[in-house]
C-alpha cells in the first residue's frame, strides 16, 4: 500500500520471489488499489525454484547450493 500511496502513477512493481507470500501479498494489495499496475516476480539464477516450477508445470522443491 505504501508503494501505491507514495507513487500513485506507478506502472510496474518488481517483487523478489521466495516462497511466494510476499509476491502474492503485494500483488493483491496493489491490484486492489490500481488494477492497471503490472507485478513482476524476480528471482536470482542461484535459486530458480519458481521459474522451474512454472516452466515445468510442477513444483520444483530441489535446492541446489552454489558455492561462490
Amino acid at each position: 500500500m505504501e508503494i501505491i500511496e507514495d507513487l500513485s502513477d506507478i506502472e510496474n512493481i518488481l517483487i523478489p520471489v521466495g516462497g511466494g507470500g510476499l509476491l502474492s501479498g503485494v500483488a493483491t494489495a496493489a491490484k486492489t488499489i490500481n488494477s492497471k499496475v503490472k507485478i513482476y516476480g524476480i528471482e536470482t539464477e542461484a535459486a530458480p525454484g519458481a521459474y522451474n516450477s512454472f516452466k515445468n508445470n510442477k513444483l520444483d522443491e530441489d535446492v541446489e547450493i552454489m558455492a561462490f
